[in-house]
């Protein structure tokens, strides 16, 4: 049987991802704390008790999109760049009636926000697969008799100052080895750049990828 004819969901994945991408808000800010309305500010106001903001911008404008209620993207995008239909007005959600817009967070929002890699995109899948990889298996390698004897530093007065000298050594060992690789011109290859090229080959064609959002 012909593994690569088997459905494993990746072309599926995919093709949401490609969908979805480029409808994806950009920012304008990173996450700040600013107060709701104008005026003096109440002398027991905390720095936490501020909403948390960001700055948003439509994708149209920034050109992965072409959209009607954006009449300049449908000339300025790029050729590539998919053409929506609305169902409502221009007037109906702020984004679309202005360029860009201040979104504040609600706690619950604020509480299940994530940055950095937008997840479910396969760069966030596969890097933290391969980043939760190589964590486990060095502390297996930690936590070996054979190798650190880490076992008997369970207890006693010596424990702690043991346990920092061997991950001192660890980090040390691990930075020469490093530079050992930048010397002989020979950087190997991270894992996670091995699992996009092993899914990029599985769905025959390249991967939907996360777009700029600045």
């Amino acid at each position: 049987m012909e593994l690569l004819a088997e459905d494993d969901g990746f072309e599926r994945q995919d093709a949401r991802l490609e969908a979805l991408f480029p409808l994806i808000m950009g920012t304008n800010s990173r996450p700040y704390r600013a107060r709701q309305g104008r005026g003096r500010p109440r002398k027991d106001e905390h720095e936490s008790d501020k909403p948390v903001k960001i700055d948003l911008v439509c994708p149209a404008v920034q050109g992965r999109v072409r959209c009607p209620l954006k009449p300049a993207s449908m000339t300025l995008a790029s050729e590539d760049a998919p053409e929506i239909s609305p169902s409502w007005t221009a007037d109906h959600y702020k984004c679309c009636a202005k360029s860009s817009i201040t979104h504040a967070f609600t706690p619950e929002q604020w509480k299940r926000t994530q940055w950095g890699l937008v997840p479910g995109s396969w760069e966030h899948a596969t890097y933290y697969e391969a980043a939760r990889a190589i964590t486990e298996q060095r502390f297996s390698i930690m936590e070996s008799p054979h190798i650190t004897g880490m076992e008997s530093f369970k207890r006693g007065v010596r424990r702690e100052p043991m346990l920092y000298i061997t991950l001192a050594l660890w980090v040390a060992s691990t930075n020469l080895s490093i530079q050992e690789s930048f010397e002989r011109k020979t950087a190997s290859q991270d894992s996670m750049t091995r699992r996009l090229r092993m899914v990029r080959k599985d769905t025959g064609r390249d991967l939907a990828k996360v777009p700029p959002r600045t």
